[in-house]
């Protein structure tokens, strides 16, 4: 809309013609130049005060850059990166010569234009005179000290309604200079009216920003406490982290209030002067002592540190001292020397590291607070992280919000960015680029660097510090300040993708614990490596992704094989140890298995992969192998069959049979079969050939091959045990005997006491998660004897043994039992809660067979709900269910076909015939995750 206040008469006009003269380009623009107004608005007027309207919002910002600085010929490149951050080159320069093309039709109207922007091959600029900006004429106001047109002209923040990275900078600038302004003219006014002036402020040199802080309230709070009562308080956190910015937070709400001689009120300062030095530039002591003198306007003849000393004593005052990680050791002394020359002189200091001087107090900045990562659309916007993403989302990209479509894609990209501000902010402007999944998806891409690729802001001007302009940099400056040892060591801690202990790090590194200890501390108070709290008391250290990326960019490819072959031997040897334990002893270190064999195939040592899944055989049947995994031990296993095709038979058996059991789990029956017939062509041993037995018999059955011959199979494979003495693998087979004549012969009693023979077996060889299986599958027939509650009471208690264990695909099991036996209880609120647990853990551990199998059942437990939606629910899952198993696993077995089958009737008797069956239909047509949706009651 047309603004109702009439433009300003500005000093720089020029004075209209004299009559008579001949017509000057000027006149030609109806008497006068243009007249933009950038403070308090966005606005030109022709000299007539007639309102130009701008053709479009990109038009605005590119008038108002050429004239902030008109003196100047501004770079088409400069101009398109200003306008559209990221954008590709030749799209940009297309953008621009339309908006040059509609901006000049608004300026230059008529028949007979003149020219107001001269437009040459590479550059742009304005005609000399022919546009008077407010802003211009604001600061050659203030530098001429002129305040009375200071006043005039200054309405109000640059461009208000524009956030641009480059508009923020120079509104900043101008409100900082505003600030000065007023500060002289109130002094003035003052001295003019004779009255005693106010105690005169000291400059404190605070920075001033003009975007909003997010999640500083409670960290500023228990801040502002230790700066109040401790004399030296360090700020410390990787870069980026936000460390000035929180400082700043605390100086403002420090900084002393005007004279009174009123008694200072409760929670009031207890300074008498804040004062922010930046120390960025500074290494030495006599640069550190210079800035200091400076800012506290310690001026005279006197030594430097006198001067300090002098402009410091008997007040109570706050220094700010910002970027102290570059100093060197000296430098460092110079502000321990000061706290102990001025008694009241209290620091609050910003470092990358700890300066390590007595009676420093440490503050630790991390991300801002994360929102879960299933978190809904009210906890994600509750988020610091996720505000202050949406907040420079917005100021990029004016119609961006958060919703439905986009929330995963968010909360998913503040976690990898673990919360950092300045991550957060270069991530926002990419959001003009990429949409949140599509930026998600680059950042998650394992070759390259691509998060410190793409985390870049588009303009690098002089204007905005190097080191903040992308997280490259950021790293770039904390690398410079490494010693040689310290900086080896992150370059091989950057082949750990997850958290590590420190037996898992001197691995990596080569080194004891007495030498790794100190080098990993000074990276710790570098903040390169974090520290956590390990589930079993032990502290694991983490590489920040950015942190990884830019060591491994300095490894060589060489030392990075032979430290991942180091960490696969480790875990070798470890694993067995800790596995003495149980499964859950190899929880933590479990990302590290799985990236060690993954990655041993490319480092050209398979070997290595299939001796590391082969050491820790016995965790699999706790786990389930993922499919990256999966193809790795793959690949390992046809080069160990080409090249050792003689030497490597026992291996590859154990190998193939292990690879079974994990396509099994993964849903797929084809590639398990061909592994368990594998596994037997290799075996040559008879305890060997026992367990292969055992597998392929398990794998058929498991995958709908129902009319397999199992008994010839599983007769010799006992035998084979019997005669190695082997009564781990007697006790395989009669466990599975067990499950075959319950399943398919329908002989409970007789199953029970297979289950019973082989339980005892697994006790004298001390398996206490088979001991636990074998005990379940007897509660299971129990079930189906009448024994009900005594099933439930072993269930229950089992599900917690196998939570407490880390048995995970335990957990799956029983909790699908359970959910079974309380469906012949007739509990189906209980037995609905137990299958969604199964559900859930199956989902998570990516166990495909579990999935099926509580998908199975969950119709089953839900179709005698009170609820009709559940009702529902079981008929879509019915429809689901059913298909999804035959095409994936082949048959079911009897018991499951009967009862799938008793589903459908009451489906039909609860919801009518024609509405069950459309029902069914929706179910057949799900995909996997919208029928895991259905299961768990998320589509409510």
């Amino acid at each position: 809309m047309p603004s109702a206040v009439s433009p300003p008469t500005h000093p720089s006009r020029p004075s209209p013609a004299a009559p008579g003269a001949a017509p000057s380009p000027i006149d030609s623009l109806d008497g006068g130049p243009l007249q933009l107004r950038l403070l308090g608005a966005a606005e030109l007027h022709r000299p007539s005060g007639a309102l130009v309207r701008w053709p479009s919002r990109a038009a605005t910002l590119l008038l108002a850059r050429l004239a902030l600085a008109p003196d100047r010929a501004h770079a088409r490149e400069e101009l398109v990166e200003l306008l559209w951050p990221g954008a590709p080159a030749d799209v940009g320069r297309n953008r621009l010569r339309q908006v040059l093309s509609t901006l000049k039709a608004a300026l230059e109207p008529g028949p007979q234009p003149v020219a107001v922007i001269q437009a040459e091959r590479s550059t742009l600029r304005l005609h000399p005179g022919r546009v008077v900006c407010d802003a211009v004429d604001f600061e050659a106001a203030a530098r001429r000290g002129d305040l009375t047109a200071c006043a005039a002209l200054y309405r109000g923040p640059l461009m208000p309604g524009f956030y641009d990275e480059w508009v923020l900078e120079d509104r900043r600038r101008l409100e900082t200079l505003q600030e000065r302004v007023a500060a002289a003219a109130a002094l003035a006014a003052d001295a003019a009216a004779r009255q005693p002036p106010l105690a005169p402020v000291d400059d404190d040199h605070l920075p001033a920003y003009w975007t909003r802080a997010f999640g500083v309230e409670q960290p500023a709070a228990r801040l502002r406490a230790l700066v109040c009562s401790h004399r030296l308080v360090s700020v410390h956190g990787p870069g980026g982290s936000g460390k000035t910015r929180l400082a700043v937070e605390v100086a403002q709400s420090l900084r002393p209030a005007p004279f009174s001689t009123a008694a200072p009120e409760p929670g009031a300062s207890p300074f008498e002067r804040v004062v922010f030095v930046p120390l960025i530039d500074c290494v030495q002591r006599s640069q550190v002592l210079a800035a200091l003198a400076g800012a506290l306007g310690a001026e005279g003849g006197a030594p430097v540190a006198q001067r300090i000393a002098t402009a410091l004593s008997g007040r109570r005052v706050l220094l700010v001292l910002d970027n102290l990680e570059q100093l060197e050791a000296d430098a460092e002394s110079a502000i321990e020397q000061l706290l102990s020359s001025v008694a009241r002189v209290h620091v609050l200091a910003t470092s990358r590291r700890l300066l390590g001087v007595s009676g420093e107090v440490a503050f630790e900045v991390e991300g801002l607070p994360l929102p879960q990562s299933s978190a809904g659309l009210a906890a994600a916007q509750a988020s610091a992280a996720v505000a202050l993403l949406i907040d420079r989302a917005r100021a990029a990209c004016g119609d961006f919000d958060l919703g439905p479509q986009n929330l995963a894609a968010i909360v998913q990209l503040v976690r990898m960015l673990a919360g950092a501000p300045l991550a957060l902010e270069l991530a926002a402007s990419r959001l003009r680029t990429y949409s949140p999944q599509e930026l998600v998806g680059r950042l998650r891409e394992h070759a390259g660097t691509p998060m410190l690729d793409l985390l870049t802001r588009g303009s690098q001007r002089a204007s905005a510090h190097a080191r903040h302009t992308s997280l490259r940099n950021v790293m770039d400056w904390s690398w410079q300040q490494l010693g040689a040892e310290p900086a080896d060591l992150l370059s091989l801690l950057s082949v750990l993708a997850a958290p590590a202990g420190l037996g898992a790090l001197g691995a990596v590194a080569g080194r004891d614990e007495a030498s790794l200890q100190p080098l990993l501390e000074a990276l710790r108070d570098a903040s390169l490596v974090r520290s956590l709290p390990g589930d079993a008391g032990e502290t694991r250290y983490e590489l920040m992704q950015p942190v990884r990326e830019y060591a491994a960019e300095r490894l060589q490819p060489a030392d990075a094989r032979a430290a991942r072959g180091r960490l696969r031997h480790w875990l070798q040897h470890r694993g067995r140890e800790v596995l003495k334990a149980g499964p859950a002893g190899l929880q933590a270190d479990l990302p590290h298995v799985h990236a060690g064999i993954t990655s041993a195939v490319g480092d050209g040592e398979p070997g290595q992969a299939v001796a590391l899944a082969l050491a820790l055989r016995e965790y699999w049947d706790a786990d389930a192998l993922p499919l990256p995994t999966l193809v790795a031990l793959e690949a390992a296993a046809d080069h160990l069959a080409r090249q050792y095709p003689a030497a490597a038979q026992d291996a590859l058996c154990d190998l193939h049979e292990l690879l079974s059991l994990g396509r099994v789990a993964a849903g797929h029956a084809d590639e398990a079969m061909a592994h368990a017939e594998r596994a037997l062509a290799h075996a040559r041993e008879p305890d060997r050939r026992s367990r292969a037995l055992v597998r392929w018999a398990t794998t058929a059955y498991q995958t709908g091959r129902l009319d397999a011959d199992f008994d010839t199979a599983l007769d010799e494979a006992l035998r084979l045990a019997h005669d190695s003495r082997d009564l781990a693998g007697q006790a395989s087979v009669l466990r599975v005997q067990a499950v075959l004549r319950s399943n398919l012969h329908l002989d409970f009693a007789g199953a029970e006491a297979l289950a019973e023979q082989s339980q005892r077996l697994w006790e004298s060889v001390g398996n206490t998660s088979m001991v636990r299986m074998c005990l379940l599958s007897r509660a299971v027939m129990w079930g189906w004897q009448g024994r009900t509650q005594d099933g439930l009471e072993v269930h229950e208690t089992c599900e917690a043994e196998a939570r407490s264990s880390g048995d995970w695909l335990g957990l799956i099991h029983v909790t699908r039992q359970l959910g079974r036996l309380y469906i012949r209880a007739r509990r189906w609120p209980e037995a609905t809660a137990a299958l969604r647990r199964s559900l859930q853990v199956a989902w998570q551990r990516k166990h495909a067979q579990g999935v099926a199998h509580a998908l199975l059942h969950l119709g089953d437990a839900l179709v005698l709900s009170r609820e009709p939606a559940d009702q529902e629910a079981a008929a879509r899952l019915h429809g689901f269910a059913a298909q999804h198993w035959t095409r994936t696993y082949g048959a079911l077995n009897r018991i499951e076909d009967h009862e799938l089958r008793r589903t459908g009737r009451l489906l039909r008797w609860r919801l009518g015939a024609p509405r069950a069956e459309a029902l069914r239909v929706q179910g057949v047509m799900l995909s996997l995750e919208q029928a895991v949706a259905w299961g768990l009651g998320e589509q409510r």
